[in-house]
């Protein structure tokens, strides 16, 4: 999340809980979410905006 200020929210989903990041300033966006579970996960985004290319994954 670095300089950008966010808001943290919480919640529940089945037998875990999520966290996420959304950012405060400009458009809204999640910078980050996590989910707290038997194996915990976190997703940080980045790089809002900017192009990207998709590989499909070898079968």
């Amino acid at each position: 999340m670095g300089s950008t200020p966010a808001l943290s929210l919480t919640g529940t989903a089945g037998r875990g809980t999520w966290t996420a990041a959304v950012a405060t300033e400009g458009r809204p966006h999640i910078l980050k979410l996590g989910f707290g579970a038997e194996t915990p996960v976190t997703v940080e985004f980045s790089e809002f905006d900017k192009p990207f290319t998709v590989q499909r994954p070898a079968v």
